[in-house]
């Protein structure tokens, strides 16, 4: 009996030993069973611990075996993997699998199991928490993810150098178009002895290699290469950043490698752009530039007073735009030039694929008179700023304008009568009828009496004093805003505008017809027929006025020289 007593003080003192021992143990550490629900033998505190338990808590929780805390899907995974160990007469074998703790968290654990198949008792198990170690994997993972899509959106590729081996490696794949290696060994001398880089960019390459290596944190710089298929170069931007060294790893940056092609025949074709525009400007009365992305007014040179002021006054595009217009343009110009300059609809402009918007305008001098300016505005995508600059030049072109005028003037006029000829008459007859489409006015068409009789029996030059004479009679015979032309020969037309009534257009007709008769000589006196239509009621249009009014000349000289007719039968011919 003493003995038995021995054997279980023994008993109890090695169990109390192993307990002792277990919990010594900086892991999870427990004994299970092969049952359907994975029994828990034994197991140490820091086990319990993993899920928020005591060995007390899990005992009232019930918390006896691996169902209790883990996920189903995992539980039954976890099943398969010990009976296909067994199968394969496996001893160890690790798992990861999710359990819910005391408090409701989800944790992710790792587990090494040894399998004891000598007397069937069950098998060991070493847990730990992966939990932090998933999260740390995930993030690290994300960060990947996103530098990899970042480099695929950007059309940047990353890679890394280290400085230990002179190597580059991009540890993303590239596209074929970039014809690189994985790995480039031997930086910068491989690259400088390249023939696809441009003898230009040797420089700009070995100056960034050198900030690389004296241990500049940050360097950038652009160069010229082309592949082994094309001898058309591209632009390359290349930019660093230094990363210290650590305990497990050397010194080495990071490099990034763009392809700024588009944005470096930009840069350059603005520059030319702005020095080719610096000479432009020089004849200028103002020259302004302008940030419009951002509304701002930059740059100002004139030497006017006014402006100079007002510069003074506000510091944006749209306030200067807006004072020009209702202070310095003549009234007839206002809206036209507000509705030109403004800036939302330079910025629609330029949007639309124009780059240049211009003007001309008149400014009252200090004396009324018009003096005639021209606008130009050139838009161009600054490509450092990332905006749309304006570059705006007032020019003073009153000279160059008047003569033009005067030209243009000179084309819409009869050579020898100075009324408008067959063209002009046209346009501003249609203008008149679309302007005053309701109001009383009237067509006339006269033709002189047997003209060609006088023009051959007196000689042309007394012919063509006739006609300036029939010229002058016509305008004093009409207001300022009605229309005379001649259409060629010894036809004329006059076109009579805001007529108060049928009985004055009646007396006014009448008094033409007197005024054109006239006595040269005993035997040369002048007169004329004329057909009359009237608007609304014979026409609207010009072909429709004309048509009426020559069938009512050709009945007027049916009935005898110096009579005249109208049209619509309810006036008195």
């Amino acid at each position: 009996m003493a003995t038995n007593i021995r054997n279980t003080e023994n008993s109890f003192t090695d169990v109390a030993l192993l307990d002792t021992t277990l919990n010594m143990v900086p892991c999870g550490l427990c004994r299970l069973t092969l049952d359907s629900k994975l029994s828990i033998c034994a197991a140490n505190d820091s086990f319990y611990s993993l899920f928020h338990y005591t060995k007390g808590q899990a005992l009232y929780a019930k918390f006896t075996n691996l169902r209790f805390i883990l996920l189903e899907d995992d539980f039954s995974s976890l099943l398969e993997k010990i009976q296909q160990a067994l199968a394969e007469h496996h001893d160890l074998f690790e798992a990861e699998f999710c359990c819910t703790c005391r408090n409701g968290q989800i944790k992710h654990m790792s587990a090494r199991c040894y399998l004891q198949r000598a007397d069937n008792a069950g098998f060991i198990w070493y847990f730990s928490d992966m939990t932090h170690f998933k999260y740390m994997q995930d993030k690290v993972r994300l960060s990947v993810e996103m530098c990899n899509a970042a480099s695929r959106q950007s059309n940047t590729v990353l890679a890394y150098y280290d400085f230990a081996t002179a190597a580059l490696t991009f540890p993303f794949s590239l596209d074929q178009a970039w014809e690189l290696p994985s790995v480039v060994y031997d930086l910068p001398n491989s690259i400088l002895d390249s023939k696809h880089l441009a003898s230009s960019s040797r420089k700009p390459l070995e100056d960034l290699f050198h900030s690389l290596t004296s241990g500049e944190p940050f360097g950038c710089c652009a160069i010229q290469a082309c592949t082994a298929h094309s001898t058309q170069y591209f632009w390359l931007g290349v930019q660093y950043t230094l990363v210290e060294p650590s305990d497990n790893t050397g010194a080495h940056a990071i490099i990034t490698i763009k392809d700024i092609t588009d944005q470096r025949e930009k840069e350059i074709a603005y520059e030319n752009w702005l020095q080719n525009y610096a000479e432009l400007k020089q004849d200028c009365f103002a020259y302004f530039e302008c940030d419009l992305t951002n509304d701002r007014l930059e740059k100002v040179e004139t030497a006017n007073s006014l402006i100079c002021q007002l510069v003074k006054e506000t510091s944006t595009y749209s306030g200067l735009h807006a004072y020009a217009a209702f202070h310095l343009v003549h009234d007839h110009d206002k809206d036209r030039f507000f509705r030109t300059f403004t800036r939302e609809h330079l910025l629609a402009v330029y949007y639309t694929g124009q780059y240049r918007v211009s003007s001309e305008f008149r400014h009252c001098a200090k004396d009324g008179s018009p003096v005639w300016y021209s606008c130009s505005i050139q838009l161009v995508s600054d490509p450092y700023a990332k905006s749309v600059r304006a570059f705006v030049t007032l020019k003073n072109i009153d000279t160059e304008k008047q003569q033009l005028l005067r030209l243009e003037e000179s084309s819409r006029r009869d050579a020898l009568t100075g009324l408008l000829n067959r063209r002009a008459l046209t346009e501003k007859v249609c203008q008149a009828l679309k302007n005053h489409s309701d109001a009383l006015q009237a067509f006339v068409i006269m033709d002189l009496d047997h003209f060609k009789h006088i023009n051959d029996s007196n000689g042309h030059q007394f012919g063509d004093k006739v006609l300036k004479d029939v010229s002058t009679t016509l305008q004093e015979c009409v207001s300022p805003t009605d229309i005379c032309g001649r259409l060629g020969g010894d036809e004329f037309v006059v076109f009579l505008q805001d007529i108060s009534s049928q009985e004055a257009l009646a007396e006014q007709i009448s008094l033409i017809s007197a005024h054109i008769c006239h006595r040269y000589t005993n035997s040369v006196s002048l007169s004329g027929c004329m057909g009359v239509a009237v608007v609304p009621k014979d026409g609207s249009t010009f072909e429709e006025l004309y048509k009426k009014s020559d069938v009512a000349l050709y009945k007027a000289k049916h009935i005898g020289m110096g009579n005249y007719v109208f049209s619509n039968e309810s006036f008195k011919s």
